[in-house]
């Protein structure tokens, strides 16, 4: 939670830190709450708040606010922002980036608040503290090596005697998985896979994510 007051006006904000491509892709929200608050003992009216980051990773957004009576809080429920999908698409690297939520009356700025954010490389997990479940995004079912490997287990099937397509659970059949299963298993072996240390960077927490190359 970050808070920041200036004068009588104070911007209370809960942002990611981290942003990537999986982020825009499986439309996980920036920010997840977002108040503007009047500690002063005045009314105010005809402000408007602004988000804007820099390098533009987000699309920049306004929200007008009419009226703000002393000691009253608006929370903004739309809260929804566009992230730069074709940037973080091509990014091969991490890259430092800066939110600033600005709150004006007419010309004049009567509350800043300035936060790091970082933009990740198209293949970087961002580890256990950063919306762990997004590595699962990284799961290609649909990958050239996925269905070689497939490819592999059916011959392995069809040399065991057993049915050789990939059915799956179709046949609601205990016994038929773990054949599949097996199968799976004895393809992965056959290619001799190694362990390899993870490709240089500079991560200190998750890591790139090798995308498999198919020749």
């Amino acid at each position: 939670m970050l808070n920041e007051d200036s004068g009588s006006v104070s911007i209370i904000a809960e942002l990611a830190s981290k942003i990537s491509f999986a982020t825009h892709q499986c439309d996980v929200p920036l920010i997840a709450e977002l108040i503007v608050r009047n500690t002063g003992d005045r009314d105010l009216e005809s402000l408007s708040l602004s988000l804007s980051t820099s390098p533009a990773v987000v699309s920049p957004r306004t929200w007008v606010i009419d009226q703000l009576k002393a000691g009253d809080e608006v929370r903004i429920k739309d809260r929804r922002v566009s992230l730069a999908g074709g940037m973080l698409a091509n990014l091969v690297e991490r890259m430092r980036s800066g939110l600033t939520l600005e709150v004006r009356q007419g010309e004049t700025v009567v509350a800043t608040r300035v936060s790091p954010l970082t933009a990740l490389a198209r293949n970087e997990w961002g580890g256990g503290d950063f919306t762990p479940e997004l590595l699962a995004a990284f799961v290609m079912p649909n990958d050239l090596a996925v269905q070689r490997l497939l490819k592999e287990a059916s011959k392995k099937l069809d040399q065991a005697g057993k049915k050789s397509s990939i059915d799956g659970y179709q046949s609601k059949s205990r016994t038929r998985s773990w054949e599949i299963v097996t199968a799976i298993w004895t393809a992965l072996t056959a290619m001799r896979l190694t362990y390899a240390q993870p490709p240089a960077s500079f991560e200190t927490q998750g890591q790139k994510i090798r995308m498999s190359v198919v020749r």
